[in-house]
């Protein structure tokens, strides 16, 4: 099945190794978007990352947000004529064939994302027990996006600004009726952050700030999706729970954390979305 496909990538102060990563799967994209939200873009990398024929800059004046980097790139490949957008964050790497394996799996119309298989840093790419699964939602690095569905559910919410993009979509595509599929043998290699070992546990570690984005867009979706969708709403709600004991037990800064996620709530109920403004 021969497919043109768009690709997008968001930076936001990459380090050199995202020069490897990309050269995982352009070969198998039409044009890769470039939206670079560093705050201090390094034009030297970005000169390297351009070098390469595929590669189309069409933002790098300051951090607007991963929804909006995403929506950037879905509207320029519309302009174009594609009818699919492959998203991939900076710290993602592609194994050998990703893509091609993920291609047949975009045939019908009611099928909104094709995911690949998430695998942490450090972990191998153990065969999996069935070629394909229909999670409740994926992460946005390494998907492929049905532009026609795009059309339908809207652009990326970019008042969340960062965290919960992904969750609030994939909710969205669901609501109207659109399938998600993840495809098992396609692995994406994917880093999601510090990992610390605790009392011999192995945890994934976010700064402060982003303590906040997760809480404050974790209430807002558990909100605006707990009729529809309830028990992925309640899990939320666990795993903010599960975020306060880990910022009052294991973490480092512990009131720093606290008070972030005090002030997510706020802003939460007061209706304070997009940008951190503190």
């Amino acid at each position: 099945m021969n497919k043109k496909i768009a690709g997008v990538i968001t930076l936001y102060s990459p380090c050199k190794e995202v020069l490897d990563n990309v050269r995982t799967y352009i070969g198998d994209l039409d044009v890769l978007f470039v939206v670079d939200n560093s705050d201090n873009p390094n034009d030297i990398l970005l000169n390297d990352l351009l070098k390469n024929e595929k590669t189309v800059c069409i933002h790098r004046s300051g951090n607007v947000g991963l929804a909006k980097a995403l929506n950037l790139g879905a509207e320029r490949a519309l302009q174009l004529g594609y009818e699919y957008l492959f998203t991939i964050d900076q710290d993602s790497r592609a194994d050998q064939g990703m893509i091609g394996s993920m291609i047949p799996y975009l045939s019908g119309d009611k099928v909104g994302i094709v995911s690949p298989r998430h695998i942490l840093t450090g972990k191998s790419c153990a065969a999996p027990s069935s070629k394909h699964d229909s999670p409740f939602y994926v992460m946005t690095s390494g998907n492929i996006l049905n532009l026609m569905a795009y059309n339908v559910c809207g652009p990326f919410c970019d008042q969340l600004f960062i965290d919960g993009v992904d969750q609030e979509y994939c909710l969205r595509l669901r609501e109207k009726g659109y399938s998600i599929v993840q495809v098992n043998t396609a692995c994406l290699f994917h880093n999601l952050g510090e990992v610390h070992a605790v009392l011999g546990l192995k945890m994934i570690s976010h700064s402060p700030l982003r303590t906040y984005y997760i809480s404050r867009n974790s209430l807002y979706i558990a909100n605006r999706y707990e009729n529809k969708f309830r028990a992925f709403c309640n899990h939320l709600h666990i795993t903010l729970f599960k975020l306060f004991i880990k910022a009052c037990v294991f973490e480092d800064f512990k009131i720093l954390r606290l008070r972030m996620m005090w002030r997510a709530y706020t802003d939460y109920k007061n209706g304070i979305l997009g940008k951190y403004s503190g």
